[in-house]
């Protein structure tokens, strides 16, 4: 579907492109939730809920060719769920659960059947492992060692495991580690940094942008001056992308060149935006506007700007997300999720532009009212073996939030940062099962509830 929608109602320049851009349902008939992660060629792949589809365990990892009901199920014999993050014109990679394990990374060659497990075999049987990014024969992301997520990329087999993990200088340590992009030979990703503080038990966390090629000597910190958090999420060619963090607002970014200069690429008439894919010279992501995620797609300025939720049908989704891209310089695939209004559904969604025709000038619509808030919780279980933990979030169209552990206690008000990020801290949590009851507020009034359990462990004795 072709919709040109002037981008001027959101403050947001009103911007040409040279190709025609045209929306692609893809999720399946039936299903009540789906995302494309990646695309490659003509081909897509992500996740859909085609077991249960009431629980996540419903989840299966898919391949899409173009359409909706053209899809492949690639869930291996016995597992009990999956999903795809990364693609090659050949390759799957993402990660798979069996039982009530952990989830453990996976590679595809397009049929359930040609499934390999990734996890590294020095790595503990119940730990957890994930492909997040893939280039030629070569698969990226992370493994638990000893409970410590190792940033790692493969070739092709468990076996083949380089763990990146790198060192710093005292008295930093780092926490973690993921590599979230490669090109083959460079990855980019990000590095967890933990700092000692007067109170030991209060160490200071922050997330450092990170670039290897190919051993954990290479590694090279990427943090931009000011920032207080940055993280590289996509590779293509010699431009890594991601966003840093300025004075708590997300800016898409990316760093190019031989020095890896950082460049800005945050629209000033945005909240906040991200980049979570790339491919040849193109960047996609989303900017939030007036409480809105919306699907973008950068050619590496701010001035390159397009607004890819523009295309979509109008009143029909509130948000969008792009979180893969592929461009063989002419035609460009799309692939993402869009949030419907009115259930705020999460679908599989493609855009697609070819070359040879022009986008007709903007047409004037009239803005659509405010929808509902809408909540997010960053993990809907939590475990803990303290009394007391933060719950962190993502809130849309609210205004503010208030919280509760349990049905009888007294209901905590929070705040809704300008990103959209909220934090609750819930207190008194008994042992075993604790319910974390969440309320989003919007301007009119409006609410929107979400859940989360809180399991209290018992603290281990020596």
């Amino acid at each position: 579907m072709k919709i040109p929608i002037s981008l001027l109602l959101l403050g947001v320049p009103a911007l040409l492109h040279a190709d025609t851009w045209t929306t692609i349902p893809l999720n399946p008939s039936g299903v009540v939730f789906s995302g494309a992660a990646a695309a490659m060629g003509t081909r897509q792949a992500g996740v859909a809920r085609l077991g249960d589809p009431a629980n996540y365990t419903g989840n299966r990892a898919v391949l899409w060719n173009g359409i909706s009901d053209n899809l492949v199920n690639l869930q291996p014999a016995g597992a009990t769920y999956s999903l795809v993050s990364a693609m090659t014109e050949t390759q799957q990679g993402g990660s798979v659960t069996f039982g009530a394990g952990a989830y453990q990374a996976a590679l595809w060659s397009g049929t359930a059947e040609s499934y390999v497990s990734l996890h590294p075999p020095t790595a503990g049987v119940g730990e957890e492992s994930s492909v997040y990014a893939m280039a030629g024969n070569q698969q990226a992301g992370f493994s638990k060692f000893g409970g410590v997520p190792n940033a790692v990329i493969w070739s092709g087999d468990a076996a083949s495991c380089v763990n990146l993990h790198p060192t710093i200088a005292l008295p930093s340590t780092v926490d973690s580690s993921y590599v979230q992009a490669t090109t083959g030979t460079v990855q980019g990703g990000y590095i967890v940094i933990k700092t000692p503080t007067e109170n030991p038990n209060a160490p200071l966390y922050s997330r450092h942008a990170a670039k290897w090629s190919g051993s954990a000597a290479s590694f090279v910190d990427l943090h931009p001056a000011g920032a207080s958090d940055s993280y590289v999420y996509a590779a293509a060619g010699s431009v890594l992308a991601g966003h840093a963090v300025f004075s708590g607002d997300d800016h898409a970014a990316i760093w190019s060149g031989p020095g890896s200069g950082f460049t800005d690429l945050h629209p000033s008439e945005a909240s906040s935006s991200r980049i979570q894919g790339a491919s040849g010279s193109l960047q996609v992501g989303w900017i939030q506007v007036a409480g809105s995620w919306r699907a973008a797609l950068w050619s590496g300025t701010v001035a390159s700007l397009v607004d890819l939720h523009a295309f979509l049908p109008a009143g029909v989704y509130s948000h969008s997300i792009a979180q893969g891209v592929w461009t063989d310089g002419e035609a460009t695939y799309v692939a993402g999720v869009v949030y419907r209004a009115d259930t705020m559904a999460q679908e599989a969604y493609l855009w697609k532009s070819l070359p040879g025709s022009t986008t007709p000038p903007p047409t004037t619509v009239v803005p659509p009212s405010a929808p509902r808030p809408v909540i997010f919780l960053a993990s809907k279980r939590i475990s803990t073996t303290k009394s007391q933990t933060k719950v962190k979030g993502f809130a849309a169209y609210a205004t503010g939030i208030r919280y509760r552990v349990g049905s009888r206690g007294g209901w905590q008000t929070g705040r809704v940062a300008a990103s959209g990020t909220w934090t609750a801290k819930a207190k008194r949590l008994k042992p075993r099962r604790n319910v974390l009851s969440v309320v989003g507020t919007g301007a009119g009034g409006e609410s929107a509830p979400a859940k989360a359990t809180i399991v209290r462990k018992a603290s281990a004795r020596l």
